[in-house]
């Protein structure tokens, strides 16, 4: 095989060179009128070369190796197929468990209210698929009774994937609480899949999600995420050492509309989380890699004209994809209204399979790895997130950022610049506030969110926010 560089025979066009063609095909006006400003007060380039990352470490990154910036996997980029189920009785989740595992996902979920799982994995092989549970108030229940079925099933403990879903920094903003024997659970969750030697199953999970879902920004979901894995992990490495401790957790995070921002900022969750996992000083380098569970944006999920969604999920998706993600979820395009149908959830299955199967974004480590212009984001992305998980950091930590109200009161302020930018049209979102169907009948819309009481709450609480609830149709334009 030929060890010659591809378009060797062509000279590189320098920045300098590309610039000056920009201003002339801008005709007199500002070069700034092509710089893209976030919400973050980042600035960009309309383009980048090589020489911007002259100075960079970025570029001396590989796949699937510490600190895992390009991925956990050296080759290829396979990602988890997930769907959720929510469970009113076990048969009838049972059911259609077993009914979707044919067709095409490999790790479910199942949202339940009970701990008991016999029934609802009855048939159900645990061994060959990742098998999630969300309910962190009874996750450490959950947690034994699957070790009691792994073992009736003889089963080797590293043959069980998956997760239990415990999150109680997370859960204290929804609630407003923080439950008092929060370290003690997760140190016993963390107990019995590490004393079992249940190397890839997790049992505590880190929600970027509910930053995001309440208007939160990409640097300040990245920041405040790793700053709550933080918590965890200051709270458990005192039981246990850090080699031992960071295969328990996993990380959740939304995926948003903004393409090639969220392709850059999974990149640097996983940079900013081994940083993070350094500092503790561990004894392997596999102990900085992560599991990133990717789900479709809730914010960007509208009742107005609700095929849009299966556009928007379909660039999410890819964003996680094309950023290494170890499972990605898809929500229905019809979850905004209803509890979503069998059609609208094999829509949303078969979008994942189609980016795998059909575009083929499972067969590259890092498809994003190379890209000037995705390597900059990574790189000016990943330096906000860490200033600012450094200002929480300096504030005592997570909870007690929480407790300041620091951490509710950033994205409120963010949530506000954005219901601006989306009255003003500055912010596009269609069918919503432009290219409206005006015969549509949304009345049905609804908030669906339980009220919390402020006075029974020892923290402010965060709500989620959908983009579409910030504008009604009278105030928009067509």
């Amino acid at each position: 095989m030929s060890n010659d560089k591809l378009f060797k025979d062509f000279p590189p066009v320098l920045a300098g060179q590309l610039k000056k063609r920009i201003l002339k095909d801008l005709n007199g006006d500002e070069y700034g009128t092509v710089l893209w400003r976030t919400m973050d007060e980042l600035i960009f380039e309309p383009f980048y070369t090589i020489e911007d990352l002259e100075q960079s470490e970025i570029k001396n990154h590989k796949p699937g190796v510490h600190p895992f910036l390009r991925g956990n996997q050296k080759a290829g980029n396979e990602w988890e197929i997930r769907q959720d189920v929510k469970v009113s009785d076990s048969l009838s989740a049972n059911k259609k468990a077993l009914d979707i595992l044919n067709k095409g996902i490999t790790s479910i979920g199942f949202i339940t209210d009970s701990a008991e799982i016999n029934e609802l994995l009855k048939d159900v092989l645990i061994e060959y698929l990742e098998i999630n549970f969300i309910n962190s108030q009874r996750s450490q229940e959950i947690l034994k009774n699957l070790i009691l079925i792994s073992e009736e099933r003889n089963l080797n403990p590293l043959q069980l994937k998956g997760s239990v879903n415990y999150e109680p920094l997370a859960e204290m903003l929804s609630k407003g609480n923080l439950e008092n024997t929060w370290e003690a659970q997760s140190a016993l969750i963390a107990q019995e899949l590490i004393e079992g030697g249940f190397t890839f199953f997790r049992g505590i999970n880190i929600s970027g999600d509910i930053f995001h879902n309440a208007g939160a920004s990409i640097v300040q979901e990245l920041a405040f995420t790793l700053a709550q894995g933080n918590e965890y992990l200051v709270s458990l490495t005192n039981k246990f050492n850090i080699d031992q401790i960071a295969p328990v957790l996993q990380f959740t995070y939304s995926t948003g509309s903004s393409y090639l921002m969220e392709i850059a900022k999974i990149r640097a969750a996983r940079l900013l989380w081994a940083k993070i996992i350094e500092q503790y000083k561990p004894q392997h380098d596999c102990t900085s890699a992560t599991y990133i569970h990717c789900k479709t944006s809730e914010y960007t999920l509208t009742v107005a004209d609700a095929y849009n969604n299966l556009l928007r999920a379909t660039t999410q998706t890819m964003s996680a994809a094309i950023a290494g993600a170890n499972a990605i979820s898809v929500s229905p395009f019809d979850a905004a209204t209803k509890d979503p149908e069998e059609f609208s959830e094999r829509l949303a299955r078969n979008i994942q399979i189609i980016c795998a199967e059909e575009a083929f974004l499972n067969k590259v480590a890092d498809p994003a790895g190379g890209s000037y212009y995705l390597e900059k984001l990574t790189e000016s992305i990943a330096q906000a997130a860490w200033d600012l998980f450094r200002v929480i950091e300096s504030k005592g930590g997570y909870i007690a950022a929480c407790q300041e109200g620091f951490i509710q009161n950033e994205i409120e302020e963010t949530a506000k610049h954005r219901k601006q930018a989306l009255s003003d049209g500055n912010e596009v979102m269609v069918g919503v506030n432009k290219y409206i169907n005006k015969t549509e009948d949304i009345s049905s819309f609804n908030k669906n969110q339980e009220a919390v009481l402020e006075k029974d709450c020892d923290f402010k609480v965060l709500r989620k926010v959908k983009a579409e609830e910030f504008l009604s149709q009278g105030t928009s334009s067509r």
